[in-house]
C-alpha cells in the first residue's frame, strides 16, 4: 500500500497509447503455467512495461518506515487530501503550496527505517533522496501544467 501520484494528462495520454501492448503482453502472460520459464520470461516483460508506462509520470511513496511524507511529519490522509478535489486532483496552486511545505521540513529517521541501514548517515543520505524525487516530481506537474491525480 502506498501514496500513488500520476502527472495525469501525461500518465493517461501514454496509457492510451500503451494500452494494446499491456492487454496482449498480459492476457499472454494469464494464459502461461507459473514456474515455468516462459511464465517468468512473460513477467519480466509485463514488468517492464509498466516500468515503461509509469517513467517520469508515476510517484509512489510507500506507506511503511520508508515514507518521505511521515518521516517529514506529514500524513498523506490529514495533510494532503484535503489539499485535493473531488477528482482526487492536485491542482497546481495546491501543488506550490505542498512545494513550500515540503521545503520547510527536514526528514526524521525512525529507529524503524534505521534498521534497514549500516549507518545513521545512509539512511539519512536514502530520506534526502526520496525528497528531492518527490519535490522534482511536483514541479514537473507545474513545468507541464498538468495536475496530479492522487490515489491514498
Amino acid at each position: 500500500m502506498g501514496a500513488d501520484l500520476y502527472l495525469n494528462r501525461a500518465y493517461k495520454k501514454r496509457l492510451k497509447k500503451m494500452q494494446p501492448k499491456l492487454n496482449e503482453a498480459f492476457q499472454k502472460h494469464a494464459s502461461l503455467i507459473q514456474g515455468t520459464i516462459h511464465y517468468q520470461q512473460s513477467q519480466e516483460a509485463c514488468l517492464h512495461l509498466l516500468n515503461q508506462l509509469h517513467e517520469g509520470v508515476y510517484y509512489r511513496d510507500s506507506y511503511n518506515n520508508g515514507s518521505i511524507a511521515w518521516s517529514l511529519n506529514l500524513s498523506w490522509w490529514e495533510d494532503i487530501s484535503p489539499m485535493l478535489d473531488t477528482k482526487n486532483l492536485l491542482s497546481i496552486d495546491k501543488t506550490y503550496v505542498l512545494i513550500e511545505t515540503i521545503k520547510g521540513k527536514k526528514p526524521q529517521i525512525s529507529d524503524d527505517l534505521l534498521e534497514h541501514f549500516d549507518s545513521k548517515e545512509e539512511a539519512r543520505k536514502y530520506l534526502k533522496e526520496k525528497k528531492i524525487e518527490l519535490l522534482q516530481f511536483l514541479q514537473k506537474s507545474i513545468n507541464n501544467d498538468d495536475a496530479i491525480y492522487c490515489s491514498l
